[in-house]
């Protein structure tokens, strides 16, 4: 299995970007948790680290299906991506 399984599967259940953004988003602040935790006590540093990898998550979305699945693959790997792609494409039914 790889990646380009991976956005088969997200298109042939019809899930959008919409669907995968909430995603994208968990998995960023869970990246950023780690990388704020290895950092110094200096806000300043802290916050604008933080927004950084928050506008790449709103990149990512803003780059359509593709681009997210193939970041939720580089956080969990094509097996654990295409588990939460046929997760939420349960959760979110073609109908």
């Amino acid at each position: 299995m790889n990646e380009a399984d991976v956005v088969a599967h997200a298109t042939s259940s019809g899930l959008t970007p919409e669907h995968l953004d909430e995603l994208v988003h968990d998995l960023a602040d869970a990246q950023a948790s780690r990388t704020l935790n290895t950092m110094e006590d200096d806000e300043e540093a802290l916050e604008a680290t933080h927004d950084l990898i928050s506008r790449g998550a709103s990149d990512v979305n803003n780059g359509g299906v593709g681009a997210q699945v193939s970041f939720i693959v580089a956080h969990l790997g094509a097996e654990g991506a295409m588990a939460e792609i046929a997760r939420l494409g349960q959760a979110h039914p073609q109908g």
